[in-house]
């Protein structure tokens, strides 16, 4: 389980335990927030990084040293 994914499920978790007054329309928005925010870490887990991560910057430097 990477980073990513470990992320993911804590901020779902901490969005259930602190927003849960549905009713309230700025604790709605934050949890839609952290759902929205959970749901690019699993993408990022899902498919990586691309030419955004570390692997890729490493790779380059090494191509041209």
């Amino acid at each position: 389980m990477n980073a990513a994914t470990q992320l993911a499920m804590f901020i779902v978790v901490t969005a259930f335990v602190f927003y849960v007054q549905f009713a309230d329309p700025n604790q709605m928005t934050h949890f839609l927030k952290n759902i929205a925010i959970a749901g690019g870490l699993l993408q990022v887990a899902v498919y990586g990084a691309g030419g955004l991560g570390l692997d890729a910057l490493r790779s380059l430097r090494s191509q041209t040293a």
